[in-house]
């Protein structure tokens, strides 16, 4: 049984394939089209996806699309009247929000009605292999659920997917156990934490999808006491676990490209900053309480939904699961043992979450398969590596062990790129596509933004730990695979790992073991040795604006316009003291 799943004309396409229960592969759109975030039709991943199981789309038993667009259509127009003529901000160009070429014009009927072709542009497209696969669309927030629990190790879990909105849904409850996910409740736009959050970040001065990583890391800096009696109200948390928005502080429900905060919010907390602008103390202050403010929305949520499932387990998906702050107090908080985030926990996830809800609840298979590891995107052989090489004309060596070749530069302060093996899914890059220095001096944190990054200085830097030393630096005992979990650094270790720790004592930690990636687990375990300190310093390959390197040529393409000292591709190594700045 071979089934497909796809996620595309939103936000972060992307492409999964699932063969008689397990994942084959999974990947992002945006990888091959090097344009982030990319929405386009993700016929590069599915090519990869196709070519990974070595099949035909011919062979192709289902796809799960991760949508039903007409769960929509009467509530945007029953909206979109209500608000007129406010609400003819809603029709805009698709291009205008997300400044790509490859769009689709999205409105209450442009999109939806592009979505509902995909199936008819799959088989225009793979015509010659003769494509027999049945269509499905699935509902947005039933693929989030199913891209969670159905790949967690429980056998059963309470599950919370949360994001700006689905098809009209922007939150959902359920209860998991076995193959099946039962559905609580649903709370519906223009009622939404995700855009709630995205709102407060374009007043901060940052852009849609980008904004809610920096401003996590902003909120850090900031007293979140000052704001928090005002901004409080601006979440109404209701007696049945639910919540609605008070929109006196917000116009999303009227706009989308621009404006989602109201005037009134603006007299309320001041001035909006321009994107690029200075940053205050009230913009930090801003920021502090909007976090404080969606971690006590979601714990609401939460404490409903564990008196109504009485599990001790959780599953979280949908994009306001990537804030690793809040994922942190949950996780502190007690009311769950134990807690499930797939590393793709957005939207690219979904397509994850189409293929194994056709796979385990639509033909009833049981769960067999668990999402231990990202790593589950492109490879290249080292043939194909050292092919790129060649057609560069660039100097190289080749390495008998490269995770010892790397935790040696690392140990000299050197700053390494490090491409090994199959890429990451998911925004995270967790020891395939990886830029790595050594989680020391504290300048090291300045040196890599100036030389490699261009990062707002804001943002902290991951931490990598070996699972099992996590409680040696950190204050936990709990692993972090997929980097979205947050914990302090033991004080009397801070001063060891000073590039990795926050503002606030914190680091935003990835831990990792031999089965998750043996390699990368040996160069921590290497410069460990070397060292004394079992702690390095890891952050995506890519700089500011762009995807995660994919393949060899942009792995050697950041390289070469970067100050990054060294690149070890599989077993070969390029040193910038040879080739040259």
């Amino acid at each position: 049984m071979i089934i497909l799943g796809l996620t595309c004309y939103g936000h972060d396409s992307s492409a999964a394939i699932v063969k008689d229960g397990e994942l084959i592969t999974a990947v992002e759109e945006e990888r091959f089209n090097r344009r982030k975030h990319s929405h386009a039709f993700p016929l590069h991943s599915i090519n990869h996806c196709l070519a990974e199981a070595g099949i035909t789309m011919g062979q192709v038993d289902h796809v799960g699309y991760y949508l039903k667009p007409w769960l929509g259509y009467l509530p945007v127009f029953w909206h979109f009247f209500k608000y007129l003529p406010r609400s003819l901000n809603l029709i805009y160009d698709r291009r205008v929000a997300l400044n790509q070429d490859d769009y689709i014009p999205y409105g209450p009927l442009t999109s939806p009605l592009s979505m509902l072709q995909v199936g008819k542009r799959l088989r225009e497209t793979y015509q010659e292999h003769q494509p027999r696969f049945k269509f499905h669309f699935l509902e947005h927030h039933v693929c989030h659920q199913a891209s969670s629990f159905l790949v967690s190790p429980f056998e059963e879990a309470a599950c919370l997917s949360i994001d700006g909105c689905g098809e009209w849904c922007t939150t959902m409850t359920a209860y998991g156990h076995g193959n099946q996910i039962d559905i609580l409740e649903r709370i519906y736009a223009p009622h939404t934490l995700g855009t709630f959050y995205n709102s407060v970040c374009e007043y901060l001065g940052f852009t849609f999808l980008e904004g809610p990583g920096k401003v996590m890391g902003l909120a850090s800096y900031g007293d979140p006491e000052r704001f928090y009696p005002e901004f409080k109200k601006t979440v109404i948390l209701k007696p049945d676990g639910t919540f609605e928005l008070d929109f006196r502080y917000f116009n999303f429900h009227i706009t989308r490209t621009s404006n989602r905060y109201s005037k009134y919010f603006e007299d309320v907390f001041g001035p909006p900053r321009a994107p690029g602008g200075e940053i205050t103390k009230s913009h930090e202050d801003v920021a502090a309480a909007l976090q404080r403010v969606l971690e006590e929305s979601c714990f609401h949520i939460l404490t409903a939904l564990r008196k109504k499932t009485k599990s001790r387990n959780l599953c979280l998906s949908g994009g306001v699961a990537l804030n690793s702050v809040m994922n942190s107090r949950v996780l502190q908080k007690g009311l769950f043992d134990d807690v499930f985030i797939q590393a793709a926990a957005s939207d690219s996830g979904c397509s994850i979450g189409a293929a194994f809800h056709i796979y385990n609840i639509m033909l009833g298979y049981p769960r067999r398969y668990q999402f231990k590891t990202a790593c589950v995107g492109a490879r290249f052989s080292e043939q194909q590596i050292e092919d790129c090489l060649l057609r560069s004309g660039i100097a190289y060596s080749r390495l008998d062990n490269p995770s010892q070749e790397a935790a040696q530069l690392l140990a000299q302060g050197k700053i390494v790129g490090w491409f090994q093996d199959r890429a990451e899914f998911g925004p995270r890059a967790l020891g395939s596509r990886s830029i790595l220095t050594a989680p020391y001096p504290a300048e090291m944190k300045d040196i890599l933004n100036q030389r490699v990054k261009h990062r707002e200085p804001y943002r902290p830097f991951a931490p990598v730990v070996l699972e099992e030393r996590i409680g040696d630096y950190f204050e936990a005992s709990y692993p972090s695979p997929f980097m979205l979990l947050v914990f302090d650094v033991k004080p009397e270790k801070r001063s060891q790992i000073p590039a990795v720790t926050h503002v606030d004592g914190s680091g935003r930690l990835q831990t990792v073991n031999q089965e998750q990636n043996g390699l990368f687990y040996e160069v921590v375990a290497e410069f460990g040795r070397l060292t004394g300190i079992p702690v390095i310093l890891n952050t995506s390959f890519n700089v500011a604006g762009m995807p995660i390197v994919n393949s060899p040529e942009d792995a050697l393409d950041c390289f070469l316009q970067t100050d990054i000292d060294d690149l070890i591709m599989g077993h070969f190594l390029v040193s910038k003291a040879r080739v040259g700045k």
